[in-house]
């Protein structure tokens, strides 16, 4: 049996390309092979929710959705009709947050009706939130195109949709201007908006 190969035949095929293109070019040509067989292992692309920028950093709108409340299916939530604004209070919440923050938009439309919720752990990504959600009785909010993924998929998660007016999740990939013109990099950029759109059918 033939071992398994540590790159896809595409990546390997584009990996050649490209170092023979640079290869031709004068002002590339010196180590070509090294520096894109470098760049096979690394990325310098951040791909998240919208955050404040500086002005050497591009950005890439991938997609707008809207949040909402992943639950485990077998749950008490997950055979509710609904989901209700008792629910969101009295059940436990997993905050999706990279800066570490446990408040956010929920917070302040419960807050306008004199409710707390209760956040029992703060993970870095949708992702994570969403695993721990197959916990019972466990709230994670989360764009509705993961929910969607996940439960296409035979994850036994049930998502409601959020009784109160929530801001949208407004998603996109950012990189370093500096690798605006660089092609291994708008290889990678372009394909992530490539697979972002058949996921969000835009």
């Amino acid at each position: 049996m033939a071992a398994p190969r540590k790159y896809p035949d595409e990546l390997r095929e584009r990996a050649i390309r490209l170092t023979l293109d640079a290869r031709e070019d004068p002002a590339s040509r010196s180590g070509a092979c090294s520096r894109i067989g470098g760049q096979l292992g690394t990325i310098d692309l951040d791909v998240g929710a919208e955050v404040p920028t500086t002005p050497d950093i591009a950005v890439r709108r991938l997609f707008v959705d809207h949040l909402v409340a992943l639950v485990a299916a077998d749950s008490t939530m997950g055979r509710a009709p609904q989901l209700t604004i008792d629910h969101l209070c009295d059940y436990p919440h997993i905050s999706a947050s990279r800066r570490g923050l446990s408040r956010g938009p929920l917070d302040d439309a419960l807050e306008e009706l004199g409710r707390p919720r209760t956040v029992i752990a703060v993970v870095p990504t949708y992702a994570a939130a969403a695993l721990q959600a197959l916990e019972p009785d466990v709230i994670a909010l989360v764009p509705r195109v993961l929910a969607h993924q996940l439960a296409s998929r035979g994850v036994p998660i049930r998502a409601h949709e959020v009784p109160l007016t929530l801001p949208e999740v407004r998603v996109d990939q950012r990189w370093h201007r500096r690798l605006d013109g660089d092609r291994p990099s708008q290889w990678l950029r372009d394909h992530v908006l490539a697979a972002v759109g058949d996921l969000t059918g835009s």
